[in-house]
């Protein structure tokens, strides 16, 4: 637990996970709760990371151990079924339903994975974002040092079920979400997706 009491100097989290794991979902979650605090925080994907920001609480989206080439004080992590990433990584275009690039990136996601999960200060399951919202921001604000508080971890899974995505463009720099970030309501890839997914990892 890293004490989060005023006076303390610049607490630098890092948000890091495997792509479509739920990191963008604790990024914000991690946002909104040090951002509680009336404390200036810059939370931030990395490439956008200005490392001379005066607020004394970073926060930082990485995926890739490069990516997180400076120091922090904890890292927050993700963890979801490999193959259901991948599937998500499908639907959003970003990887090829080619049996060979679906298993080339399942070596890349299970490196990163093993990576991060050495390093996890707590890891949140994708399971528990989607059923158990409020329980998960209590153990990440335990993580980050904040006091229990119920009512705050209610209307803050609240605010996170209610964040919508850009229409358009890249991402928005605030909640890092994408254009069709989320798919189905429940945020469960397509039983196609997932299945082709699986064919071609049997093949493994």
């Amino acid at each position: 637990m890293v004490s989060m009491t005023e006076g303390c100097g610049r607490l630098t989290v890092l948000v890091a996970g495997m792509p479509r794991s739920g990191s963008t979902w604790l990024f914000n979650a991690a946002r909104l709760l040090l951002a509680a605090t009336g404390r200036p925080v810059h939370a931030a994907w990395v490439a956008d990371r200005d490392p001379d920001d005066p607020a004394p609480m970073h926060l930082v989206k990485v995926h890739t151990p490069e990516e997180a080439a400076f120091p922090h004080d904890l890292v927050l992590t993700t963890r979801r079924p490999i193959d259901e990433c991948l599937a998500s990584l499908i639907r959003m275009g970003w990887l090829k339903p080619d049996a060979e690039a679906i298993r080339t990136n399942h070596r890349i996601q299970t490196s990163l994975y093993d990576h991060w999960a050495a390093r996890s200060t707590l890891e949140t399951t994708y399971d528990d974002i989607l059923h158990r919202p409020e329980a998960a921001v209590a153990r990440i604000a335990e993580a980050l040092g904040l006091a229990p508080d119920a009512a705050r971890d209610a209307r803050l899974a609240a605010d996170l079920a209610a964040l919508r995505a850009p229409e358009s463009g890249r991402y928005d720099p605030e909640t890092l979400l994408h254009p069709r970030h989320r798919g189905s309501d429940d945020g469960t890839p397509e039983a196609d997706t997932v299945a082709l997914v699986r064919a071609a990892l049997a093949e493994m």
